[in-house]
This record gives C-alpha cells, sequence and structure tokens, in this order.
C-alpha cells in the first residue's frame, strides 16, 4: 500500500434522525471482524502468541490497510461537525489516522424556493441538514497530499449538493442507504452481515465512491460524473508522478515551477499512446484540445504548434500544462541531432528492472543495457546515428531515443556560457594568480575562490575606468560590463571587427551562465552555425559547461 493511498472513504450525515455513517469502502465484514476477536485471549492474564503489531481489543487505527478499532456509530458522531464548521477544511487526526473532509450544509437558507416546492413529497423524519465526504489517511502523509485529498472531498461535496438542490438526487440515495440499515439492524445477530454489502447494488452513488477509491489507489486519476450529470475530474499528482516502480517521486511543486517556467522552444512528449489518450479526453472538452493532441510531435515546438494548429500560443502553454499535470505528457526540448543525452542519475539500470523486459518486448533483438552504454557519456544524437543504417533503422533508433525519454531513462545537457576575464600578469601581483593557467582560472572565477581581494580589486578596476574615460579603446556598447571584463574582451583578435564586437555585445547578456544555447538561438534569431562561431572567435573570455536545463529536471527527482 502506498502512504498516499487512501485506506478509506466515508459518507456520513446528519439530519432529524441524528448522525448516520451510510457507506465506508472498504469494509471488513463481521465474520472477519468476529474471527479477529476470538484470536484474543478472553482472559486478560492469558498469555497470547507475542507477535510484531498483535491487535489488542481497545486498538484503533489501521491495520493491513483497513481502518479498524472505530466502531460506525463513532465515526458518525467525530465526523459530523457542527453547521457552522460546513463549507471549511474538515480535517481531525486520531493517533495514525487522520480524517480530511470537507463537510457541506444540504440547504442554504436562501434555498427556500426549493423547500416551498419540495416541502410536500420530502418527510420531516428523513430530513438532511449535512453531509461529508470523508477520506481515511495515514497520519504521516505529506501536507500536500492532504491538501489534494481536501480539494477532492470539496469538489465531490459541491457536486452533490448541486444535485441536491437540483433533482434531491442525495437524499434519495440516502433513503436508500438508511432503508438497507434498518433491514439489517433488524436481522438476528447470528445473521448479521455488513450493511455495505448490501448497498453497493442498490446505490449508484455508493459503487461511484468504490470507484472513486479504486481509481486512487490504482491510477491516482479520478473520472466521475454525480448523477450522469455534473462532471468530477481529479488527479494525485504523487500518484500520477510515481514512475519507475518508484524509483521518480515528483512532487507537485515541483510540477507547477516547470510548468510556469516553459518555453515556446519547448515542446510535449507524450507518456500514453495516443490511441489511447484522444478517446479518454472528455466528450464536453475544447476541439482545440483533440487538434493540438493530434497534431503534436517531439519534434515541434510549442511556437511551431501553434502556427500548425492555429491556436495562440498561452492556449497551447494552458493545454500543455493540464495534460503534464495529469501525468499524460512532459516537457522537453524538441529532438534535433544536435541535442545532447546522457544516462540519467536515477534511471533504474539494474538487470532485473522490469523495463528490461519492456524495451525487449518493444524493440525485438535489442538490448536496454547496451543502448543505454552508448549515452554513458555525453554525446550529441548525430553520434548515435549509423550513416551507414537504412532509413527504418535510422528511424528505429529516434523511436528508442523518444521511448527511454519517456521513462525517464535519459536527460538532455544544455551547453551554458560564461564570461570570464582574463587576467594578465602585469595587472595582478603573482601571489594572486599564482601562475594559475588559463582555463584553471577561468574555473576559478565562475565557481568563486579566484582572487582574495574579491570585489574591492573590482572597486580599484572601476576607479581605474572612471580615471581613463576617454581611453580610446574602450567601446561605447561595453559599458555595461566591468573594466577587467571590457579589457579583456578588446584584447580578442575578434573583437578588431566591428561585426562581431557588435554581435557580441548583444549576446553578452546571455553569458553569465544562465541561458543555454537553444535559449539564445530562440530569443535572437541566430542559427546554431552562427552562435557556435562567434563563441570560438572569442573563445579566450567564453568559458561553456553542460548541464541540465532546470525546466525538465524538475521531472528527474533532482
Amino acid at each position: 500500500m502506498d502512504l498516499c493511498d487512501p485506506v478509506s472513504i466515508i459518507l456520513v450525515t446528519a439530519g432529524s434522525r441524528g448522525q448516520s455513517l451510510l457507506f465506508r469502502y472498504p469494509f471488513i465484514p463481521p465474520c472477519q471482524t468476529e474471527r479477529r476477536e476470538k484470536e484474543i485471549p478472553k482472559n486478560r492474564f492469558a498469555l497470547a502468541k507475542v507477535e510484531e503489531n498483535t491487535d489488542t481489543r481497545n486498538f484503533s487505527g489501521i491495520k493491513d490497510g483497513h481502518l479498524i478499532g472505530f466502531s460506525d456509530c463513532t465515526l458518525a458522531n467525530i465526523l459530523s461537525p457542527n453547521s457552522d464548521a460546513c463549507g471549511t477544511k474538515f480535517e481531525l487526526k486520531v493517533d495514525e489516522v487522520l480524517f480530511v473532509g470537507h463537510p457541506m450544509l444540504a440547504y442554504e437558507r436562501h434555498d427556500r424556493e426549493f423547500k416551498r416546492s419540495d416541502s410536500s413529497s420530502r418527510k420531516d423524519d428523513v430530513m438532511m441538514k449535512l453531509f461529508n465526504v470523508v477520506f481515511v489517511l495515514q497520519a504521516s502523509v505529506e501536507p500536500s497530499v492532504v491538501h489534494c485529498y481536501h480539494d477532492l472531498s470539496k469538489r465531490i461535496a459541491i457536486a452533490l449538493k448541486h444535485e441536491e438542490i437540483r433533482y434531491r438526487y442525495l437524499s434519495s440515495e440516502r433513503e436508500a442507504m438508511l432503508s438497507v440499515h434498518d433491514e439489517m439492524s433488524s436481522m438476528p445477530e447470528d445473521c448479521a452481515e455488513s450493511p455495505f454489502q448490501h448497498i453497493l447494488p442498490r446505490s449508484k452513488l455508493a459503487r461511484d465512491f468504490k470507484d472513486v477509491f479504486k481509481s486512487l489507489c490504482a491510477t491516482g486519476s479520478v473520472r466521475l460524473k454525480i448523477n450522469g450529470w455534473v462532471n468530477v475530474s481529479f488527479c494525485l499528482p504523487h500518484k500520477v508522478h510515481n514512475l519507475n516502480q518508484g524509483t521518480i517521486h515528483v512532487k507537485p511543486e515541483a510540477i507547477h515551477k516547470s510548468l510556469a517556467a516553459i518555453r515556446p522552444y519547448h515542446t510535449l512528449l507524450f507518456l500514453v499512446d495516443k490511441e489511447y489518450l484522444v478517446p479518454s479526453l472528455p466528450g464536453d472538452c475544447s476541439p482545440a484540445v483533440t487538434r493540438l493532441v493530434k497534431m503534436a510531435s517531439p519534434l515541434k515546438s510549442f511556437q511551431t504548434l501553434s502556427q500548425d494548429t492555429d491556436i495562440p500560443l498561452s492556449q497551447v502553454f494552458a493545454i500543455a500544462a493540464h495534460l503534464v499535470y495529469w501525468g499524460m505528457a512532459t516537457i522537453v526540448f524538441p529532438l534535433c541531432e544536435s541535442n545532447v543525452y546522457v544516462v540519467a542519475p536515477n534511471s533504474s539500470t539494474s538487470i532485473s528492472s522490469p523495463l528490461v523486459e519492456e524495451f525487449t518486448s518493444r524493440f525485438l533483438r535489442m538490448s536496454l543495457h547496451n543502448v543505454l552504454s552508448k549515452f554513458s557519456l555525453p554525446a550529441p544524437l548525430s553520434g548515435h546515428k549509423d550513416p551507414l543504417g537504412l532509413p527504418q533503422q535510422q528511424a528505429e533508433q529516434v523511436q528508442m531515443v523518444v521511448w527511454m525519454l519517456q521513462r525517464r531513462l535519459l536527460i538532455q545537457l544544455h551547453t551554458y556560457v560564461f564570461l570570464v576575464p582574463t587576467v594578465q600578469s602585469d595587472q595582478w601581483p603573482n601571489s594572486q594568480t599564482g601562475g594559475l593557467g588559463l582555463e584553471e582560472r577561468k574555473v576559478r572565477w565562475i565557481f568563486g575562490d579566484s582572487f582574495p581581494d574579491g570585489r574591492s580589486s573590482f572597486a580599484a578596476d572601476e576607479q581605474e575606468a572612471a580615471e581613463n574615460e576617454a581611453h580610446p579603446e574602450l567601446e561605447e556598447e561595453l559599458k555595461s560590463l566591468t573594466y577587467a571584463e571590457r579589457k579583456s574582451v578588446l584584447l580578442v583578435p575578434a573583437a578588431l571587427d566591428p561585426e562581431d564586437l557588435k554581435l557580441f555585445t548583444r549576446l553578452t547578456p546571455y553569458f553569465r551562465g544562465n541561458h543555454h544555447l537553444e535559449e539564445v538561438m530562440y530569443y535572437e534569431n541566430l542559427t546554431r552555425s552562427q552562435l557556435l562561431t562567434l563563441i570560438e572567435k572569442f573563445r579566450d573570455v567564453l568559458f561553456s559547461c553542460q548541464h541540465e536545463d532546470p525546466v525538465t529536471l524538475y521531472f528527474y527527482n533532482r
């Protein structure tokens, strides 16, 4: 049982007949409860078999994934709050058990018109005042999980109240459940059976709650239609984004950060087949969603998709965020031969991993470990391409990369550039430079511990720059740089070319290690060859390194 899975779902109502626990799922049959009691010695002084977590008569909590020790009467009392608490979050912790719900008044004071028109058909003895749909969780669950379950309880409560006012749906279901409880209470004790077992075939709402519980435990997503009218959709990110047999757990806050940082040069990579995704979309969804799903490709950026589908880019982002949140897709950079991939640090590469058999069944005569070994060191995708291979073989290689990206086995590395001034020995004392080589001084400049004086040296440089304000070799475009950076740039031979210097100056804000090459190419409308050529010309003052894009890094549990 996963920690984020619910232990039980409970429906409680309060009215003229007092508090009632109408339905709970799953439920322990009375025969099992009776057998548990028989296993406990009647004599409190008798010796019993010592076992870990042995049940006692007074134990109340979670045992073998079931809620035990709480009678129906007790649950009805503690889960039925006062009317003043309705419409707010309900959270109650009892030892290791956490109850989460959103109690709701069945009728507000302004519903007088409905009451007058329906007063003749309702009976006072079954009149309902409030109801509460409660999820039972383990007390050690994360607060974000509790928030999600409260959101689901609130959505179900709003839908039930809507149908109660419109069609008296909840009242009719309540009457059906109460009738079963009355029938079971009149039976002899030796023939006692669980009333919830008999409620299931006679109540559509009870079957809906059962489906909700099973869907949460199986997939983490819920698609419910209350009374065949009101849609309730819910996604538990902790369950939906639990990938590779639990080796990767993506938290909701990481998903929100990633979705807030998507850019037009990113794209969608579907985690499910389109043949399954398109039919699973709600019937009342926007046609733009279906059109985008059908035309999406890991080779097309969001900007290209916006142009091909005639959908505004902002709406493309909204649809993509929805698909990503529901675990149907992830954010990647469009596939191209210049992409650099490497085995992800959290990859499940064990020999006994289920992914090994899945890969072999998907790609015949291929070994997952042999393919992953080719990505043990970062290399462009073009380096894995067989120039003598047939087009079908090359297409299969792309499909294998897509398959591994879907399972988070590969991660893409991007190139980031830093502007690092080259300090000459006559400018700094030998004790400060210590005879370091150019590349070593670049590294220490970026990551610190480069110059003992730190900012004081730059202050001296700035003062010197002010004193030499009219120096002819200082270009107007380079005034945004420090004096050491300006002087270092002007010492590069490529700075003699006005066009190269102008382009370099325009790209200077991107050379702080915060923007990868693909982002620079997109925003500055440059080709990769133009950008790489410029970097090569100014390589004396530029330092490049490769690491992951923070946008996609959130999905790798890092």
